[in-house]
């Protein structure tokens, strides 16, 4: 638990740059409960399943260039559905995008 969450903040952004971890946290959000993940691998699918399951959508997330990544997932999100694809080439500029 983060000394945040006592406070009622939630994380509601994340980066990293040279392996420093910056979380921006909120009071003025919808959410209700969190649980994070940092792993050496990146986006752990199994992790994310199982807290699809328990009701928690991905809210924010971060990589490394070590290749590791912190998932945050919450509860109180706006979201109903969530997928995801990782990619080892960038994806192309989606049509109406700038």
């Amino acid at each position: 638990m983060l000394k945040g969450n006592d406070d009622g903040l939630f994380i509601s952004s994340v980066a990293c740059s040279h392996e420093l971890w910056a979380l921006i946290m909120d009071a003025g959000t919808t959410l209700s409960l969190q649980t994070w993940e940092l792993s050496q691998q990146f986006l752990p699918k199994n992790w994310i399943v199982e807290q699809w399951e328990e009701g928690y959508y991905i809210s924010c997330l971060a990589g490394s260039g070590t290749g590791s990544s912190l998932v945050v997932m919450s509860k109180g999100t706006p979201y109903t559905q969530q997928s995801y694809k990782v990619r080892a080439s960038r994806p192309q500029r989606a049509e109406g995008c700038r």
